[in-house]
């Protein structure tokens, strides 16, 4: 009994979709397609995807953080010197070499650039995605009306089987026959009725959207392709997987040079503000420049370089 409730509530709902009111407007996928981008969580993530990456490259470009440091030293009479006492305060900010910061800033824009890409192909797979599930909920449409209007055609030649029957001119035998075409051909149309229920869910699902009154218009009609003015030239070089695996190709490149170039020194740059005790009594105030270079960057440097030049290959 229950499964008998859920088939005719499903048929019922499939009939509502059938049966399209006189007010019903036309919906094309185009309209789909817009709805899904502006609706889909499909498009929130290829947002994110490039606020992400312009996010890593402001932390790839930024300075490091100033540190800020004070000092206060004291000698007193009693310990054989005479008194002395001195307050420091100072900020230091460590910078590395321009050309690393020319390479850091190349490397953080292909990786925006890559981000773009990544962020196209997602949009244009959900593209994809709702044009195929417009297509398939237009055919299924399509095929009820032409199944529907066979079974009505099939119960008006019923009628007349029935009819020639009851008066003797064919046999009992094609009668039967008749009836059990017609029953075959509801079979059917319910079959696709249901199919044509489940298509129209899963497009409504993916565009956000109320399809109970409207009518979907030809993909063909309303979104023509053009294939006679197709460049092939271009269709290789804007490929969004193509954008990505250059760019790809060019941060590892990137990462190579800079891994190579690790030894280089970095600046120190320390500015202070000194006042002594007992003397003048005034500030004096200094700038101190130190250049670091790592001794043992051989060491583990020579693995970072081996690492990005396989990555560059590959």
């Amino acid at each position: 009994m229950k499964r008998r409730v859920v088939f005719i509530s499903s048929l019922t709902l499939a009939l509502l979709i059938t049966v399209k009111s006189p007010s019903a407007k036309p919906w094309t996928v185009v309209d789909a397609v817009q709805s899904a981008i502006s609706t889909h969580p499909q498009s929130l993530i290829a947002e994110t995807i490039v606020e992400e990456a312009r996010g890593e490259r402001r932390s790839a470009t930024a300075l490091s953080a100033p540190v800020l440091t004070t000092r206060w030293d004291n000698i007193p009479s009693n310990k054989g010197f005479s008194d002395f006492e001195e307050r420091r305060i100072g900020i230091t900010q460590d910078l590395e070499l321009p050309l690393r910061y020319i390479w850091l800033t190349k490397a953080a824009n292909l990786t925006v650039d890559q981000a773009r890409s990544e962020s196209q192909a997602v949009l244009l797979d959900l593209k994809s995605e709702v044009r195929q599930a417009y297509l398939e909920a237009w055919a299924f449409s399509e095929q009820v009306k032409i199944l529907k209007e066979y079974k009505d055609t099939l119960n008006t030649y019923g009628s007349q089987i029935q009819v020639i029957s009851e008066q003797g001119g064919i046999s009992r035998l094609d009668a039967r026959k008749s009836r059990v075409v017609v029953a075959e051909a509801e079979q059917e149309l319910r079959a696709s009725q249901l199919s044509m229920t489940a298509a129209f869910d899963r497009l409504s699902r993916m565009t956000n959207f109320d399809l109970g009154e409207v009518e979907l218009i030809s993909p063909l009609k309303s979104d023509p392709v053009d294939t006679t003015h197709i460049d092939e030239s271009k269709l290789f070089s804007t490929n969004p997987e193509v954008l990505m695996a250059e760019s790809e190709v060019l941060i590892s490149g990137c990462e190579e040079t800079l891994a190579s170039t690790a030894w280089l020194p970095e600046v120190e740059l320390t500015y202070f503000v000194r006042d002594e005790i007992p003397q003048d009594d005034e500030d004096s105030w200094a700038f101190q420049l130190e250049l670091s270079i790592p001794v043992w960057f051989w060491w583990g440097g020579a693995g970072e370089i081996q690492a990005s030049r396989a990555q560059l290959r590959r």
